[in-house]
């Protein structure tokens, strides 16, 4: 899980953590039968399921540099290609997709 909580603030997300009992970092305190458990776990992305990485991959577009990290995971280029991002990537459930993000910005000038 940590991997994931380095990508999530390397993208400038917050990676949400239980302070107390009743109060998440975020500032969110549950109410009634809320549980801060099921608050922290639904807000911070697991970026190797299938949700994640389409999170994953919504987060990158977002970045000006988005074509730069589809020439490391895909067929960076033209329209057509700008969507193109190889399959090993999107079957792939151990991270491969994550572990490129993190490796692309970690090592941006």
């Amino acid at each position: 899980m940590e991997k994931n909580r380095e990508l999530a603030e390397l993208l400038g997300l917050c990676w949400h953590e239980r302070i107390t009992s009743r109060l998440c970092n975020c500032g969110f305190i549950p109410t009634g039968f809320e549980i801060i458990e099921n608050h922290i776990s639904y807000n911070n992305p697991d970026y190797t399921s299938d949700a994640g990485k389409v999170q994953l991959l919504r987060e990158m577009e977002k970045r000006e540099d988005w074509l730069n990290f589809l020439n490391k995971v895909g067929l960076g280029g033209g329209y057509r290609r700008r969507l193109s991002i190889y399959i090993e990537y999107i079957l792939d459930t151990s991270g491969k997709l994550r572990d490129a993000a993190i490796e692309f910005l970690k090592n941006k000038p």
